[in-house]
């Protein structure tokens, strides 16, 4: 929580927003509930994992015969904001 309001500070954001599988965590929701500020957090019913949306996108491409060379490299998002 200390890193989310020092966030808004610097950002200025006037609301915040919570999703992926995170937001899935009670724990956080509550929290969420007793902020100062607007929080905007999806039903829990979509709240899942990136890992199974990975792996269902996977599936589809495996029954599509989609494959990819092993050689292929992995790109973080860090190379793309150079």
């Amino acid at each position: 929580m200390k890193k989310l309001h020092r966030a808004i500070r610097q950002t200025r954001a006037k609301s915040v927003i919570i999703g992926g599988g995170v937001s899935a965590n009670r724990g956080l929701r509550a929290a969420m509930e007793r902020f100062p500020f607007p929080v905007h957090v999806p039903p829990l019913r979509y709240c899942t994992d990136n890992a199974a949306m990975s792996g269902g996108l996977a599936h589809v491409y495996y029954e599509q015969g989609k494959f990819s060379e092993l050689s292929l490299d992995a790109i973080t998002f860090s190379q793309f904001a150079r």
